[in-house]
């Protein structure tokens, strides 16, 4: 099994990456490409992707693993296997082990969870950052994608989970669904990095402010009329 690239380049010139798990079939006397897994745009190295093809087809085979890869390649991989697994699980044997379903009492105060994410209030603030345009605000900043990600974690985790730097990473890394919304943070959060977008952030608030008031009123044309009035009434 290995990664290739079937990006395409689109009409403004820029290329989207497109990778997927794919192994040689043969075929007579030709070899043919079959295509395993779609695994989208990732964030990963030319020199990084024979490693993690081979890492994925180590775990799928269930092969012993002779030595431990980053914390990337390994979560990267673990995503992969498990989406493989879903998608080629024989239905025989799924069929047969509903066949052989055993029922028995169980206490539901004993349950207990671990590792779960909260979603609720991501999907709120993600709906409304796509209708105040805020991806498109921080591009006229020259923010870079990753950039924009790493903007969308602090301003929404400061919204949902109001705290400090390293509350907003803490919370990324081990309490929201988030980062599965943010394309470069998706098997690794940077921490240097949130604290550096903040001060871009900074830098660019008067643009920013107005470009976020403009799409406002495109939302909600009273939008100033409020504002006087509320300020009227505090006067």
């Amino acid at each position: 099994m290995y990664i290739i690239n079937k990006g395409k380049i689109n009409k403004k010139g820029n290329k989207r990456n497109c990778f997927w798990l794919v192994e040689s079939v043969r075929n007579g006397n030709k070899t043919n490409m079959r295509n395993l897994l779609y695994l989208g745009n990732i964030d990963i190295a030319e020199n990084e992707r024979a490693t993690l093809g081979k890492l994925i087809e180590r775990k799928i085979k269930k092969m012993p693993l002779t030595c431990k890869f980053s914390e990337k390649l390994e979560n990267m991989s673990d995503a992969a296997v498990l989406k493989y697994n879903l998608k080629w699980d024989d239905t025989s044997e799924i069929s047969e082990k509903k066949e052989k379903t055993e029922y028995v009492e169980i206490d539901l105060n004993s349950f207990d969870h671990s590792q779960s994410r909260t979603a609720g209030s991501e999907t709120i603030a993600l709906e409304f950052w796509k209708r105040l345009g805020f991806s498109k605000v921080f591009e006229k900043c020259g923010f870079k994608p990753e950039q924009i990600d790493r903007a969308k974690a602090v301003i929404l985790g400061r919204l949902i989970s109001p705290g400090s730097e390293l509350h907003t990473y803490n919370w990324l890394k081990r309490e929201t669904i988030l980062p599965e919304f943010l394309p470069s943070m998706q098997y690794s959060i940077p921490f240097n990095a949130l604290y550096e977008i903040g001060d871009m952030i900074y830098s660019n608030k008067s643009t920013i402010e107005y470009l976020l008031r403009q799409n406002l009123k495109k939302l909600y044309s009273q939008t100033d009329i409020i504002i006087r009035f509320i300020r009227t009434l505090s006067g």
